[in-house]
């Protein structure tokens, strides 16, 4: 369960990073007469595919031999300096990360321009709005689903 919230956040700040870029990116196309329905409806549909297939890459990689790697996993972290070495680079990892995407936004803004920039926050803030709504129910009708089939299994 745990591993699967890590994994569904890795998943939204992808799909939020990679909508951010896609837009930017396109900031002078859809900078014309289009309004804000374009790119809302272009932002949401890079959110959703994004998220959907990284979605399917996960459940693809834990359900493909996942015990083989659970094993593998196991026995590396099983030491204990080998668990800190882990711990260290993985927390230095994610800060390298992070300092690279505030680094990144910083060329964004100085290349686009404040104004452009604040343009694609707003059109980024309209598709997260219909975006978690998506979410949200899908995942009401997965967790139904799976405590229905939980149900079913130990009436049998």
């Amino acid at each position: 369960m745990l591993i699967g919230v890590q994994a569904w956040m890795l998943i939204n700040g992808i799909a939020g990073f990679t909508t951010e870029n896609v837009l930017l990116s396109l900031g002078r196309i859809l900078r014309g007469n289009y309004g804000v329905a374009l790119p809302a409806v272009l932002s949401i549909l890079v959110r959703s595919l994004v998220i959907v297939v990284l979605a399917w890459l996960c459940w693809w990689f834990m359900t493909r031999n996942g015990e083989t790697r659970a094993r593998w996993i196991e026995t590396r972290l099983q030491k204990r300096s080998a668990f800190w070495i882990y711990c260290t680079a993985a927390s230095l990892i994610l800060i390298v990360a992070q300092f690279s995407f505030f680094v990144l936004q910083y060329l964004w803004l100085s290349y686009v321009g404040p104004q452009q920039y604040g343009q694609s926050s707003v059109y980024l803030s309209y598709s997260q709005i219909i975006t978690h709504l998506a979410q949200f129910i899908v995942m009401i009708v997965l967790i139904l689903a799976l405590a229905r089939k939980q149900l079913v299994e130990k009436r049998a």
